[in-house]
């Protein structure tokens, strides 16, 4: 079972309009409603892929309650933890030309009382667990360094981080097995500008050294470079394509990671996956979504470059 964390979950909300112009009424053609939050989309395309997950969080008000119906709807296990304070929106509004703003709550303010709960119900689920995923943004309230406790609770299971700040900076001192920040996220971790793809290569070196067993830099729509078993840096390249909506590529390629690991794939075909898994979500309007038979076709199309 993959155990997917995700603490700030939300209902991602997608506009549609002609043009957003700042200061105007603007009117929007249609509206579409998801469960969401960077967990959500990363334990969606594990299930779509067909291994078993179970998704850990908090759910508050109204919105919490959507979210579970719609988790359930999509036969998604869950143990969400309730808590009192509504579960935020986003918003993603996306005009006729392609370009995309998005609007981020910052998330239910997490009581001590409620902390707790979810400490106890996570560490009742650790054993069960062949791979532990965190995604995403903290709520209010909790301490910087909570994945870094998750990850002390893991009973040195491979776990996968990928959130931002300081969760992320906390977190990764605490050397998780897989990390994928991109261009801007590797800098603040690093501390240093990172110019070239060979300044990636050496700080993905660095990090191997260090003890992150799989550490990976997200490049976009160039795809990422990685460390194979070998020692070797390769850039993974992805086909062109025309994206529709690119949110919740990121957590499409952790899932693709998550679910090649689980699978015994090696590192090569484990990125393979992720890759085709990130694209595919980028083809589709819905957010955290993939088609399995584009998975397959563009698996087969992803180049790889050694790094020298």
């Amino acid at each position: 079972m993959i155990l997917v964390v995700n603490l700030n979950a939300a209902i991602d909300k997608r506009y549609r309009l002609e043009n957003l112009s700042k200061h105007q009424v603007n009117r929007i053609k249609s509206v579409e409603n998801r469960a969401g939050g960077k967990g959500i989309n990363v334990a969606s395309v594990c299930h779509a892929l067909g291994e078993e997950v179970l998704v850990v969080g908090f759910a508050g008000g109204y919105n919490g309650l959507y979210i579970e119906r719609e988790l359930q709807a999509r036969n998604i296990p869950h143990r969400l933890t309730r808590c009192r304070e509504e579960t935020r929106c986003c918003l993603n509004i996306i005009d006729d030309d392609g370009g995309q703003t998005e609007i981020l709550e910052p998330g239910p303010i997490i009581q001590e009382e409620e902390q707790v709960a979810f400490l106890n119900s996570f560490a009742e689920l650790v054993p069960q667990a062949d791979l532990i995923v965190a995604s995403g943004s903290l709520p209010r309230n909790l301490p910087g360094d909570f994945y870094a406790r998750l990850l002390k609770m893991s009973m040195k299971k491979k776990f996968f981080l990928d959130s931002s700040g300081a969760a992320m900076q906390r977190g990764f001192e605490q050397k998780p097995y897989l990390i994928k920040p991109n261009q801007n996220e590797v800098q603040k971790l690093a501390q240093r500008e990172i110019k070239t793809l060979v300044d990636g290569k050496e700080l993905l070196l660095k990090w191997r050294a260090e003890g992150i067993a799989c550490p990976l830099i997200s490049l976009g729509d160039k795809g990422a470079l990685f460390v194979d078993n070998d020692e070797r840096v390769w850039q993974a390249v992805p086909p062109a394509i025309n994206p529709r909506n690119t949110v919740g590529s990121g957590d499409s390629f952790v899932a693709g990671m998550a679910v090649g690991l689980k699978r015994g794939y090696q590192r090569r075909e484990q990125v393979a996956l992720a890759i085709s898994c990130g694209t595919s979500n980028a083809l589709l309007d819905a957010t955290g979504a993939i088609e399995i038979s584009t998975v397959k076709k563009i698996k087969g199309e992803v180049r790889f470059r050694e790094l020298v």
